[in-house]
């Protein structure tokens, strides 16, 4: 009989840290993956697709009866980690929620009519050129699988692009798309954040850690984010708190509890309004185990054992600190090549440093391809330090000296 065990749908790299991080909490980890190997240092690798709710029986054959917790950073892993709660006495959140935060159009529609969706958006099973092209006549567009994750099959459009375009467009988002529905939206200029949230069973939501987001200019009709910056000294405090009671809301709407939340959204250029992008139940990987505990100062994974067991959190933005941190992926425009090795951290003020990293590609003689999409990545760092060293201004200098040494 195991006892005092987690469980982590899927076995991605970058959930090294929260592996890491629940052993050190005094758990067993136990990593549910369809690949046979892994790199990921867990106790128990369970050979399974990490999306399927027979994972259940998996687990209780392998003589596992007890269970303090389920984590993901999968969005298509919601019903999985629903049904191990269910299984094992778990709080969770409830099937029309996690629906709700997998399926865009389902999203929209609700965050519409609670009056939180202040642009247009709408779902299509078939390709509509006279709806599509009416909404394409009058702004930028932006089309999408309504359920899909990573930045895949997304095009974005301006008024000027051509029906022939809008076709392919459409096409290629179906290729990503389980259920076949492709979001059409309009697309607003503005500034994206992240919220990082955690629900408790009573309603109650924190938000943890706010980050701004940053994204390659090296890329065409796509959005890949490159720096997700938290804490940052460039935002506001009163914009910040807005941001954490506005995410929220948006958490609270779909009917989210028991459960991380991460929301994108947009402060838009035009008036400083709010829109939400999108909402996945779940967090992922660094942003778990290392970004939003050193921002809030508090274990974010404990918090997750915590309300799946059913605690309690309190309400409101405690991710305040005089810290930041910032997600940074080496952002390397296409055809470059790098005649040395070097890192961001040798650029860096002395005291940012950094807690995780992968340097793996870069080597002198690499030569980089154009991103496509956000799976798509030549390495990270996962930065931290004083929220007025760890400044936009200091890793732009640093990353612009960084990409002039390694490729002269």
């Amino acid at each position: 009989m195991i006892k005092n065990n987690v469980v982590i749908l899927g076995g991605n790299a970058l959930n090294a840290g929260v592996v890491s991080n629940f052993k050190a909490l005094g758990y067993n980890v136990i990593v549910v993956d369809y690949r046979e190997e892994i790199d990921l240092a867990s106790d128990i690798h369970l050979v399974t697709d990490a999306k399927d709710v027979g994972v259940v029986e998996k687990l209780k054959s392998q003589g596992i009866d007890s269970i303090a917790a389920v984590y993901t950073s999968m969005d298509n892993a919601g019903m999985a980690q629903q049904a191990i709660c269910q299984a094992y006495g778990l709080y969770c959140a409830n099937a029309d929620a996690i629906e709700k935060a997998h399926n865009k159009s389902l999203m929209h529609a609700t965050w519409k009519s609670c009056g939180l969706l202040n642009r247009e958006s709408f779902s299509l099973q078939s390709l509509d050129l006279t709806r599509i092209t009416h909404l394409a006549a009058k702004t930028k567009i932006i089309i999408k699988p309504a359920d899909s994750c990573a930045s895949r099959g997304i095009t974005i459009l301006d008024p000027s692009s051509p029906t022939s375009a809008i076709q392919d467009a459409f096409k290629y988002a179906q290729q990503y798309t389980e259920n076949g529905l492709v979001n059409i939206e309009e697309f607003v200029e503005g500034t994206e954040y992240t919220v990082e949230m955690l629900g408790d069973n009573e309603g109650h939501v924190s938000v943890y850690a706010i980050s701004k987001k940053y994204h390659t200019e090296n890329i065409s009709n796509n959005k890949v984010a490159v720096k997700l910056h938290y804490n940052p000294s460039d935002v506001a405090d009163e914009l910040l708190l807005n941001i954490a009671e506005y995410g929220a809301k948006c958490y609270k709407a779909l009917g989210l509890k028991n459960t991380f939340g991460h929301l994108e959204l947009i402060v838009k250029d035009s008036d400083g309004s709010i829109s939400p992008i999108e909402i996945g139940s779940r967090s992922s990987g660094f942003i778990a185990s290392h970004l939003v505990d050193y921002v809030s100062e508090q274990c974010y994974l404990e918090g997750l054992i915590k309300v799946q067991n059913g605690g309690s959190v309190a309400d409101g933005y405690i991710g305040k600190s005089d810290k930041s941190a910032m997600y940074y992926f080496y952002d390397i425009p296409g055809g470059t090549k790098l005649c040395r090795s070097l890192k961001l951290l040798d650029f860096l003020p002395p005291d940012v440093r950094s807690f995780a990293h992968d340097r793996s590609k870069l080597v002198a003689g690499t030569i980089f391809k154009e991103l496509t999409q956000d799976t798509d990545r030549y390495g990270y760092e996962i930065l931290a330090g004083p929220r007025e060293v760890l400044t936009i201004r200091s890793v732009t200098n640093a990353e612009n000296e960084f990409l002039k040494r390694s490729t002269e």
